[in-house]
């Protein structure tokens, strides 16, 4: 339920936030498919890195990453995980388009994301995770609130989540930031109230402390969209052990090189449990 400015302020907080395209586009290597998406819309897209003659065996990975992109992402684009990354085991990656992206049916819409995640998790779960199964969740910008949402509500392992945004917070810079003084003096007002608009599922000042599972917070010291100083907000909220990772100089969209991410594939070895990283 969207908070005091109600449905008119959720519609706009939508309209603000995503960014939905359906256009083709190539997804590579990776395997479609079509999921439930419970009361959301009628089906999720998601595309997989995965082995067909494993799941037709019904061998379970040993880890299973499920990623939520940002808000202009789409599910063909997910890469597999990083070769760099040491990890002896199984893998799968799984990638959703929410609500009106790419093959999933129904509009984008901040309202429907919550229920949509849930079933997407799932789905995915249901038919992937073994007993032995750790399940990391991958968010990047509006996707690390989907992740909290699904950390605060199912069992999971890690998180990675790259410039989390606080949205009310996050709507209000972005109407203000390179402005005139008398323009955000006229804007503050409007673009606070549009905020309130965000549903509480994706808030995630409000999800944070009741997350408990291990994450590796990501952030680009160059942020103009999600600032450090907001992004440092979410990081004292989060309930569970956490480690921060600094990407130097990069602005919100921008990741470095391989050959500048150690730290990174580090971290991510101790959040994907591998025997380096415990």
């Amino acid at each position: 339920m969207a908070g005091e400015g109600g449905r008119l302020a959720t519609w706009l907080a939508g309209r603000f936030v995503l960014r939905p395209t359906s256009h083709a586009i190539d997804s590579g290597a990776q395997v479609r498919f079509q999921l439930p998406a419970g009361k959301s819309s009628k089906s999720i897209e998601a595309f997989a890195h995965v082995d067909p003659q494993r799941i037709a065996e019904g061998l379970f990975p040993d880890l299973l990453v499920l990623k939520l992109p940002g808000t202009g992402g789409r599910a063909e684009r997910s890469p597999a995980l990083p070769s760099a990354v040491r990890f002896s085991g199984t893998s799968e990656v799984w990638t959703w388009n929410p609500p009106g992206y790419g093959g999933s049916s129904g509009k984008a819409s901040l309202k429907k994301l919550p229920v949509a995640s849930l079933a997407f998790f799932d789905a995915v779960t249901k038919m992937r995770r073994g007993e032995k199964t750790r399940v990391v969740l991958m968010g990047n910008s509006l996707g690390c609130a989907v992740a909290m949402w699904l950390a605060a509500n199912r069992e999971v392992d890690g998180l990675v989540l790259r410039n989390p945004p606080p949205l009310s917070a996050t709507i209000l810079n972005v109407a203000t930031r390179q402005r005139s003084r008398l323009y955000q003096s006229l804007i503050r007002l409007p673009a606070r109230w549009v905020g309130r608009g965000i549903p509480a599922a994706l808030d995630i000042l409000q999800t944070a402390p009741k997350c408990t599972a291990p994450a590796l917070f990501v952030q680009c010291s160059g942020d103009s969209l999600v600032p450090p100083e907001l992004q440092a907000k979410v990081r004292q909220a989060y309930a569970g052990p956490h480690r921060l990772v600094v990407w130097e100089g990069l602005e919100h969209h921008e990741v470095p090189e391989e050959k500048d991410a150690g730290e990174y594939y580090a971290e991510l070895e101790w959040i994907f449990g591998t025997q380096e990283g415990k």
